[in-house]
């Protein structure tokens, strides 16, 4: 995948996270692993980091 793509899945998945807690914030039950979300949300944001630094290198 392209820095960009990664970028872009990383967009989706942090307004994702954002939408849950406005949902919860608002008593609204969201059955998600929320934890789960931003750990993959943080894999992506090290694959764009990974692929930051090999392009310096």
């Amino acid at each position: 995948m392209t820095k960009r793509e990664l970028e872009k899945i990383w967009k989706q998945l942090d307004g994702a996270c954002e939408a849950i807690e406005k949902l919860e914030n608002n008593g609204i039950e969201v059955n998600i692993d929320f934890t789960a979300l931003v750990s993959l949300k943080n894999k992506v944001e090290e694959m764009i980091e990974q692929k930051t630094r090999s392009k310096k290198s």
